[in-house]
């Protein structure tokens, strides 16, 4: 029986030891990484999150609409002082533009921008003041120089106005301009303000 030839048994080893083994590895290829359970926020803290964030949202509203209301309310006194002041210098020229030929309309103007004492007073003195207009035949041209209010409160209000007016009655030749400071007290009534009061200042 013939031996194996030196060389084939040589190759024959080479061929063995060129299969890879169950345990054999590449030591240039990279271990794959085990997957990493996803990371979160525990859900307690979400919760608290979300809470945070509602009430964050609540509060922003809150104080939107208090400003939203002040302003509005700042608005509506701003426009209520005016139309008191409107009122108290519609009356002031009322008081200062005065004719003898036109008393009864002068009278009726008065009292319509008038209530309570001060309404009743025109109403107590209409004839006596009809009757000094006509006798020294008094004409009076006034106009508001300026006006503000004093003091405020709910529904009522005191205005300050300054006025001029030019008189001439059958006493003397020459107008004479006359200033005055008047003191209205004013009240809001079926949305109207109106005089109760009068005072001059001096």
């Amino acid at each position: 029986m013939a031996l194996p030839d030196a060389d084939e048994k040589a190759v024959s080893d080479a061929a063995v030891a060129a299969e890879p083994t169950a345990d054999s590895t590449d030591p240039t290829e990279p271990e794959a990484e085990s997957p990493r359970p996803a990371r979160g926020l525990p859900s307690a803290v979400r919760y608290a999150a979300l809470i945070l964030l509602v009430l964050v949202t609540i509060a922003a509203a809150a104080v939107a609409g208090r400003l939203w209301s002040e302003e509005r309310a700042a608005a509506g006194r701003e426009s209520s002082a005016r139309d008191a002041i409107a009122a108290a210098s519609e009356a002031a020229t009322a008081l200062t533009g005065l004719s003898y030929r036109r008393h009864e309309e002068s009278l009726a103007r008065l009292r319509d921008l008038a209530t309570g004492e001060f309404r009743q007073q025109i109403d107590d003195q209409s004839g006596a003041f009809a009757t000094t207009l006509t006798t020294h035949r008094v004409e009076s041209r006034g106009r508001v120089l300026a006006a503000g209010i004093e003091e405020r409160s709910e529904g009522g209000a005191t205005v300050v106005v300054i006025a001029e007016a030019s008189v001439s009655n059958n006493a003397s030749e020459q107008e004479d301009r006359r200033h005055y400071r008047l003191r209205f007290g004013m009240t809001q009534h079926d949305g109207r303000w109106l005089v109760r009061g009068l005072e001059f200042v001096p």
